[in-house]
């Protein structure tokens, strides 16, 4: 499971802080990978009481999670909702209920934690109905992908989308792809990239220990660090993978790719999920890292975290052609096939540890989550004053 960075800079306040309290409607779970939807909500607590709804699940999720509404940081909570009526899909008025309900358990726990017209953050492109039955400042949606790209998007969950869009008094975007496609949909959004906890993953630059894992591999060590899912380019790492079989390739996190020879090959190795505060330990270890994406439109719009912290950690990084990796091409090695993909892993190892240099680092401070976290409080600032402004505040009907 994840942890909050105990080297972080996140300021959490004893009290309920002196601005709105917020609702993060979350597309993960908070024991999910440690990402931007974690580390943005643990941030913005430092001035309000914060609440984060992991994704609305059957009723035998429990089962997993175990809790209903738990305490995760001195003014921070996880509420974790269910379905309590089945077959929901089947019938468009159980569906209602079921939001009604969720509805009902928000409240309720905002009453709980003494919270008043929160700000609704979304990440969730589904809206639930709670503008129309909770109490709130503003409703922000945060776009993070190319929804309607994924392999299961339909036409409803892109309706979901557009119908959240248009409820939204402030829009924010992770990549300036998804801002232009806003755009053409006439949404003025607003570009807040993607992060990295850049003083904690600068510790791997700094001599010391390896990750325990990595003890039976031996270097040169190529790495992977994320989802092993269909985003990858899987025929690409298995071509590296039988072309140097003295390099070993390292891959940490959850796999949900399907079957594949690469996983099969001796010289690969699937290390499984790795705490968030060991990844400093598991990226000292690993000489060129590796961001293998397919290139498609899903990709070409990501703002992949791993890039950042990749960079923060002071390693080589190896990409494919895709556009994040083109915006910091003076800093990452950008391949157009896999030959060259081949070749730019071959010269970093050649060369020895990476140097980094202060222009990197300038461009680092800018992309911690601290300074991404102080963008999007000044956004909510500015989005409150123009809603008090023409004196208004949401109510239910």
């Amino acid at each position: 499971m994840p942890v909050a960075n105990p080297r972080s800079r996140v300021r959490i306040e004893t009290s309920g802080g002196r601005e709105p309290g917020l609702v993060h409607i979350a597309s993960i779970d908070w024991a999910w990978w440690w990402a931007r939807q974690q580390q943005l909500t643990l941030r913005l607590s430092h001035n309000r009481r914060t609440l984060f709804v992991e994704r609305l699940l059957a009723l035998d999720g429990l089962v997993k999670r175990r809790q209903i509404f738990r305490r995760v940081s001195v003014n921070t909570w996880v509420l974790s909702p269910y379905k309590l009526l089945p077959f929901e899909s089947r019938s468009r008025s159980l569906y209602r209920l079921n939001r009604v309900l969720m509805a009902l358990l928000l409240r309720l726990t905002l009453r709980l934690m003494s919270v008043k017209d929160p700000i609704l953050f979304y990440t969730d492109y589904d809206d639930h109905g709670l503008p129309a039955r909770v109490p709130h400042r503003l409703v922000v949606y945060d776009c993070v992908d190319l929804h309607e790209f994924f392999p299961w998007a339909t036409g409803e969950e892109i309706a979901m989308e557009r119908r959240l869009l248009t409820q939204s008094d402030l829009v924010i975007a992770s990549s300036p792809q998804l801002v232009a496609k806003l755009r053409i949909a006439s949404v003025d959004a607003t570009l807040v990239k993607n992060g990295a906890d850049v003083l904690f993953f600068k510790t791997a630059r700094e001599p010391g220990a390896t990750h325990q894992a990595l003890a039976g591999i031996p270097g040169p060590r190529i790495g992977f660090i994320g989802y092993l899912a269909d985003h990858l380019d899987l025929d690409l790492m298995d071509y590296l993978a039988n072309q140097k079989p003295r390099w070993n390739f390292v891959l940490v996190g959850r796999r949900t790719a399907r079957q594949h020879p690469l996983f099969q090959r001796t010289n690969v190795f699937c290390i499984g999920e790795v705490p968030y505060h060991e990844l400093p330990e598991m990226l000292r270890g690993i000489d060129v890292c590796m961001i293998p994406f397919a290139v498609n439109p899903l990709t070409e719009a990501a703002d992949t975290i791993k890039l950042y912290e990749y960079l923060s950690a002071g390693k080589h990084v190896v990409s494919t052609n895709i556009s994040q990796a083109r915006e910091l091409s003076r800093f990452v090695s950008v391949a157009h096939d896999r030959e060259e993909f081949l070749q730019a892993i071959q010269k970093h190892l050649a060369s020895g540890p990476s140097l980094v240099s202060a222009e990197l680092d300038e461009i680092l401070k800018e992309s911690d989550w601290d300074a991404r976290t102080d963008q999007v409080e000044r956004l909510f600032q500015t989005a409150l004053t123009v809603k008090g402004s023409k004196g208004l505040r949401a109510r239910p009907s």
